[in-house]
């Protein structure tokens, strides 16, 4: 049963990945607000908690569905990153592969942060997170 709501929502983030990972989605990151970060983060679709993904992730065929998902979206935004270096809108000497795991690593610190109740200063770190796209990314 997890199994199959874990395939709608790994849909749901490719598509997600998909549309942050163009040139408009990645300008968008360079100036993202308090707002864009709430509406981002929240909860979409089934969006399992991390009882439900840790569960997944010690099943054997669940872990590697799980890994396998997690390097597929890495290599989706470090292939348009590549592609932004080639059309010059992104930085010649970013390492795309490492910045695509750090990216989808932020994220889902942040969005675990938000559900095991930590508090997120959306305003501070949707300014930080778009210093760091603005610093690291662009040219």
């Amino acid at each position: 049963m997890i199994m199959a709501i874990a395939d709608v929502e790994f849909e749901r983030f490719r598509a997600e990945i998909e549309a942050l990972a163009t040139r408009e989605g990645i300008a968008w990151l360079t100036r993202i607000t308090a707002a864009d970060l709430a509406q981002l983060l929240e909860p979409k679709g089934f969006d399992l908690g991390t009882d439900s993904w840790l569960e997944l992730a010690r099943d054997a065929k669940g872990g590697r569905r799980l890994l396998g998902v997690d390097l597929k979206l890495q290599r989706t935004l470090a292939r348009q990153l590549a592609r932004g270096q080639a059309e010059g809108w992104i930085r010649a000497s970013l390492d795309c592969e490492g910045t695509a795991a750090v990216v989808l690593a932020l994220f889902s610190g942040v969005r675990l942060d938000g559900e095991v109740g930590v508090t997120v200063n959306t305003k501070a770190t949707a300014r930080a997170m778009a210093d760091l796209f603005r610093a690291a990314i662009l040219p």
